[in-house]
This record gives C-alpha cells, sequence and structure tokens, in this order.
C-alpha cells in the first residue's frame, strides 16, 4: 500500500511539472533467450542489466522458454550479468542501447561454478537488432568526432540514407549550418535543416518530424524549423527513423529522435569553444565584381556541460551515489550576420524634387526608363509640375537608402549593399535522474533558449529588388520544453512506462523603431480605404521583380499584437502517453496511447497597412518613369486589406496500439502491431469562420469597398 501511495505521489507530481508526452526515441527493450552448451533452454536464470554511466541496476529471471526481457530501458550502455547454479557467470560489457531499439542478446553458458566468469566485449555479445525498422542513428562518439558547422545536430540528416538536396539545380541546400535560430527564416537566410532543405524517400517537403525526449519539437505552423536546437554536445544520441517503425512509435513517416545526455555516478564535465571568423574566409566572386567589401560574418559558441551524482553536504543522502543524478549544459550563440548581397535601383536626391531629365535618369542605371514623350509634352519639359507632386508620396519615397554606386552595363544598380546585424541565442538544457527504487526510475528533462532575430529588410521572406526597411523587426523568440517520465517494474515480466511532455514556441515581431514606420511620425496622412487605424505605412516601390523601382516592403498583422507582440506566433505542445508491457512465454507484448493538443496561434499578414506598387508597364496612365509615378502616386496597383483575422487554432490527436515481439526461435523473430489514429480536424477556437460568397447578398450598388456586400461569414 506505501509503494502505491508513493508511486501515486510521483505521479501527482509530474502531472503538475509537465502537461506532454511522447515514449518515442526514450526507452529500449533487451532480449535474448539463454542455453546451455546443448542448446536446451535455462530457465529461471538471474539475469542483472546494469547503467555503466549511473551503476543502477534491473534484474529478472528466465522463463520456462529461458526467455528474458529488460523493457523501458533508458538509452546508454550497459553490462549484462547472467548467473545459474552449475555454470559459470556471464557478462557481456558495452552493451549499447538506443531510443526506440529492440535489440537481441543470445546468452550460452558454460558449465562450471558461479565464481567462475565468462566475460564477452559487446562485439562478442552481438547485441542485433530485434526488428526491422530502417534507421540512422549517431552516439556520442559520433556526435563528438564528426565535423558539422554549427552545433545543430539535425544537421547531420544531409548524410542520412535516402535524404537528398530539395534545391532544384543550385546542387546545394538552402541551409548551410552557419545560423543558429530558433526560426526557420532569416534575413540572412534559411536557419534549419527542416525548412525545405532536403527531400526524403520521395515524401513531401516539409513532412519530417522531430521529436526530444518524447516532447514533440517542431513548429505545428509550418513544420520547417528546429526551434528547440538538437544540441550536439548535449546530446547522447541523435536519430533519424525512415520507414518500418514499430507500432509503438508515434508521429512520422519520417522522425527525427534525440536524448539528452545523463548523469553519473562520477562526476565530468567539459567547456568548448567554437570561432568562425570573415576574416579566415576567401570573399566571394560577386562582392569583389561589384567591389563590395567582404561580409563581416562572425560566429562565437562558448559554452560547457556538467553532471554527475546530486549530493546534499552534511547528510548522508545519495551517499552510495545511486540515487539522484543531473546533467546541465549552456551554450551562448554570438553571431554577426548578412543579408547577403541587397541590389536595387533607388531614386536620387533630385528625383525627389521633380527632376526627371536624361542626365538624371541616368544615373538610375540601365535599368531606369526616361519619361514618355505624352509626358514631356504635358509638363513642358522633363520637371515634374509642383501641383503634381504628392508630399505624402515624397515623405515615403525618403525612406529609401541612398545611391551608393555608380552602375554599369554589368552591375546595373546604384544601392549594392550587405546588411551587417547581431543575433544572438543562449541556450540551456538539463535532466536530472532519480531512482526512486530498483523498480521506479523518473527522469525530467528541460529545454530553454532565448535569442533576439532581427530583420533588417523584411520578416520571414524577402523578394529581388527588396531593399532595409525604414526599422528593422526585432524577433524576439523564445522556446521551452520539458519533458517527465515514470517507468515502474512492477514483476520481471510486467513494467510501465509513462512519458509527459509539454513545448511552447513563441515568435513576437515588433518594430525596433516604431516611429520610423509610423505614418504621422513619417508624413504620411493617407488613412486608406478602410480607415482601420492601422499606424504603420504602406509598403510602396515595385512588385518585387526585377523592375524599376526598389521595394519597401512588410506586411501587415503588427497591430494585432501590440507593442510587445507585434505580428506575434505562439505555438502549445502538451502530450501524454502511456505504454505497458508484458511478458508471455516469448511474447513480448506492449499496449499503449497516447494523446497530444496542438495550438497554433498568429495574425494573419496581410496589407491591412496598404501596398502601392508602381510599375509602369501594368499602368496606362503611366510617365514612363516608375519613381515618377511615385512621386505623384500614379499606382498601377494598390491593395489594402481590411483587417488581419487572428488563426487561433488547434486540433488533437488521439492514438492506441497494440505490438507483439514473439521470438519464435533465436535467429527468428515476428513483429506484428496495430496502431489507430484519429486526428481531429483544425478547429477555429476565436470563432472567425470563413468568408462565403452569397449572390443573394449581392447588390450592385454596396459591391465597391469599404462594403463588399455578397459576402457572409
Amino acid at each position: 500500500m506505501l509503494k502505491t501511495a508513493k508511486l501515486a505521489s510521483c505521479l501527482g507530481l509530474l502531472l503538475l511539472l509537465a502537461v506532454n508526452t511522447q515514449a518515442q526515441g526514450i526507452y529500449a527493450t533487451l532480449t535474448g533467450i539463454v542455453t546451455d552448451p546443448s542448446g536446451s533452454v535455462v530457465p529461471q536464470a538471474r539475469v542483472v542489466l546494469k547503467d555503466a554511466l549511473s551503476g543502477s541496476e534491473r534484474e529478472t529471471s528466465t522463463n520456462n522458454e529461458g526467455y528474458y526481457t529488460f523493457a523501458s530501458m533508458p538509452v546508454g550502455t550497459y553490462t549484462l550479468t547472467v548467473v545459474v547454479k552449475g555454470f559459470q557467470t556471464y557478462k557481456a560489457d558495452s552493451i549499447g542501447l538506443g531510443g526506440g531499439e529492440q535489440r537481441d542478446v543470445d546468452v550460452t553458458l558454460a558449465v562450471g561454478t558461479t565464481t567462475q566468469t565468462v566475460e564477452v566485449s559487446a562485439e562478442a555479445a552481438v547485441a542485433t537488432i530485434d526488428s526491422g525498422e530502417k534507421s540512422f542513428a549517431l552516439t556520442t562518439k559520433e556526435l563528438q568526432n564528426f565535423t558539422q558547422v554549427g552545433s545543430n545536430a539535425a544537421e547531420y540528416i544531409k548524410i542520412t540514407p535516402g535524404f537528398s538536396i530539395e534545391n532544384g539545380t543550385a546542387n546545394k541546400a538552402n541551409y548551410s549550418g552557419q545560423t543558429i535560430g530558433i526560426n526557420a527564416n532569416g534575413d540572412s537566410g534559411s536557419q534549419s535543416p527542416l525548412n525545405a532543405a532536403f527531400s526524403y524517400n520521395g515524401l513531401p517537403t516539409n513532412t519530417l518530424d522531430i521529436v526530444a525526449d518524447g516532447a514533440h519539437v517542431s513548429d505545428p505552423g509550418c513544420n520547417c524549423d528546429t526551434p528547440v536546437n538538437p544540441n550536439s554536445d548535449f546530446l547522447q544520441e541523435f536519430k533519424v527513423l525512415t520507414s518500418n517503425f514499430s507500432a509503438e512509435t508515434q508521429k512520422g513517416p519520417a522522425v527525427i529522435t534525440s536524448v539528452t545526455k545523463a548523469g553519473g555516478s562520477q562526476y565530468h564535465g567539459s567547456g568548448f569553444f567554437s570561432a568562425r571568423n570573415h576574416a579566415l574566409n576567401a570573399n566571394d566572386w560577386l562582392n569583389n565584381f561589384t567591389h563590395t567589401p567582404q561580409p563581416a560574418d562572425v560566429f562565437y559558441y562558448p559554452g560547457g556541460s556538467i553532471g554527475g551524482p546530486v549530493r546534499i553536504p552534511g547528510t548522508g543522502f545519495n551517499k552510495n551515489r545511486d540515487k539522484l543524478f543531473f546533467f546541465a549544459g549552456f551554450e551562448y550563440f554570438y553571431q554577426v550576420l548578412d543579408t547577403g548581397l541587397l541590389q536595387a535601383i533607388v531614386p536620387t536626391a533630385n528625383e525627389l524634387t521633380g527632376n526627371f531629365s536624361p542626365a538624371e535618369v541616368a544615373k538610375e542605371g540601365p535599368g531606369g526608363n526616361a519619361l514618355n514623350p505624352a509626358t514631356v509634352a504635358a509638363w513642358g519639359g522633363t520637371q515634374m509640375p509642383a501641383n503634381l507632386i504628392d508630399p505624402n508620396m515624397v515623405a515615403l519615397m525618403k525612406l529609401y537608402p541612398q545611391a551608393n554606386t555608380t552602375p554599369t552595363a554589368g552591375s546595373p544598380y546604384n544601392y549594392v549593399q550587405s546588411e551587417i546585424f547581431n543575433q544572438n541565442n543562449r541556450q540551456f538544457t538539463t535532466r536530472v535522474d532519480y531512482s526512486v527504487s530498483d523498480n521506479t526510475k523518473i527522469f525530467v528533462r528541460y529545454n530553454y533558449q532565448r535569442e533576439v532575430q532581427l530583420f533588417p529588410v523584411g520578416l520571414w521572406w524577402r523578394q529581388s529588388d527588396q531593399v532595409p526597411y525604414p526599422s528593422p523587426i526585432e524577433g524576439k523568440n523564445r522556446s521551452d520544453s520539458l519533458t517527465g517520465t515514470i517507468t515502474h517494474v512492477f514483476s520481471p515480466t510486467m513494467t510501465n512506462e509513462v512519458v509527459m511532455a509539454y513545448t511552447y514556441v513563441g515568435f513576437p515581431n515588433v518594430f525596433a523603431s516604431p516611429s520610423k514606420v509610423a505614418r504621422a511620425t513619417v508624413g504620411y496622412n493617407y488613412a486608406g480605404l478602410f480607415k482601420n487605424s492601422v499606424a504603420q505605412i504602406p509598403s510602396f516601390g515595385g512588385n518585387g521583380g526585377s523592375g524599376e523601382a526598389a521595394l519597401v516592403f512588410n506586411p501587415g498583422g503588427f497591430e494585432a499584437g501590440g507593442a510587445s507582440a507585434g505580428l506575434y506566433a505562439d505555438k502549445w505542445m502538451p502530450s501524454v502517453s502511456d505504454t505497458f508491457t508484458k511478458v508471455v512465454g516469448t511474447h513480448t507484448v506492449k499496449a499503449g496511447f497516447f494523446y497530444e493538443w496542438i495550438r497554433n496561434a498568429q495574425p494573419a499578414n496581410n496589407d491591412t497597412n496598404g501596398y502601392l506598387q508602381f510599375v509602369p508597364s501594368a499602368n496606362v496612365d503611366t510617365y514612363g518613369n516608375a519613381y515618377a509615378d511615385e512621386l505623384a502616386g500614379n499606382t498601377s496597383n494598390y491593395t489594402e486589406t481590411n483587417f488581419n483575422r487572428i488563426n487561433d487554432i488547434s486540433y488533437n490527436t488521439v492514438e492506441g496500439f497494440v505490438q507483439d515481439s514473439w521470438k519464435i526461435r533465436r535467429k527468428l523473430t515476428v513483429e506484428l502491431g496495430l496502431r489507430l489514429t484519429h486526428f481531429s480536424p483544425w478547429v477555429d477556437d476565436e470563432n472567425f469562420g470563413y468568408s462565403v460568397f452569397d449572390k443573394a447578398l449581392y447588390q450592385s450598388s454596396c459591391a465597391a469597398p469599404p462594403t463588399f456586400c455578397g459576402f457572409e461569414w
């Protein structure tokens, strides 16, 4: 009764600590058959599996078929010992068990006494994988010794069988591994190998899921980033499962799993420093051609880790160093990044006063267009009449960067520059393992990441002729991920594991200097079609192609989160699972359930601020020069949205499974399993609904803005 109360108390504590889970990738199963020299099975042999790091032990006995099973074993390296009267003691060292693996070590005993010991290495023991799954795994040794650019272990998917570059004819992935970021996209390029960088086994792009210690840690909005960095220095295993998983496994069709290092009975630690500096790199050919200085990229990553037993001075707690263990790691990512080469045609200072003479337009470069003859005739020359100059448009056009180079036929731009900016990031990971008793084990893992991500050009995406925005956007990104597990052994043939996990990812995006993009302070006094009180200036310039007018662009939606959150994106992923294991004869039967709730909340990013386009080829009333059109407010297209709805949506996943691993003979195992999954549809938690056209509501008298009758929600 007391043991039951203790177990219930521990379970209640973990339910308070964490609200989410996945058993996937955390635990392993070891099975085998013990025989004598004649090949007959040996029942009631004492079998002990000892963790080489912590020294904790699990004990079982072979059944009447000589079969033994250790279910729900944490990832690690173990020593297997088999003791039975009349035979020499069998001992196999360095048996590695990986996350989600089912391994097999069959034992043949030698006649003798238990005081005699036969020791074999892991290679001799041949801990074979006893399942048909296809996977690729890296352990601590490979993670430390393999060369990578940054510290995101997901970079290693590029050497995984079945993975290939997903970038057309460029012959390189859009992800280089240089930048560590919570977000997938940045003004220095892609920051995640999951961001359409690779294709795998013919599956659609961005269908790869990622799990850390059982916690779902991919972005449910796009499934394109690694908001919880799988840091190579903090992991004991990184694994990619590509097919043929058992019914026990959640997620798919391809999954990345990782397991954090654990503390042991001895104190151990490390310190490290990684440095990359642009001074060690050659300049890019295009930069040399355009006489542009080398981008000043700098990456300095100091960090360290420590682990061991938890001792309380002055007490006898954990004096044998076999109860409570910890691991903690911290890394700081100091990153100076560049946007890459920005190239555009910007207006000259004299053009802002209405001077569009051939000499002035020539300063735009080969892409500059002269005024058409009809305009020159109407103006009586190439100077725009003062009454045509719109002071609101002058205020916007003063936000363009100034020309900084002389255009040529080979480099037809008068603005060429790389923006340099900082994007610093910090990560802290800790794991605590507690051996409540020989039969009850708990571990809790927490990962913390924070960064300030600057977008000097545009948020999330960039178009070809886009120039820096008047105010950078600050992405004050964060992620928190927590996992808690309880494993209880009821008997040598019965085990249960509970995993709870919770991940939160937040992307608040705000203007670093709001006044620099506010209509009132800039001097742009038009309220817009819908008079929706959006303070942000409209986007203006070209259409994002390679036209004459450069583009100053950011979408609307920043009004939704206000000054503190702006155009935000928040994601919550709590889950819980349970796996029950029972050994019957040579059957290892598992059954369990999995529940996950996913919520993704972010405003739409339509043009509530407005978007003014000036493309002469699309404007029948053009003056011939895009900047002349712009100065007068002679638009080829104007777009505005009345409001950005809040896409606060969520869905549930409920799953159940049964799995039987039947060892028919020593060299033949049959896997049988069934997993049932129910995905609920995405639910609109704000009840905005959808707009539907209803012909009965349409009238020509109200079809124009701002009413647009004919639609209902």
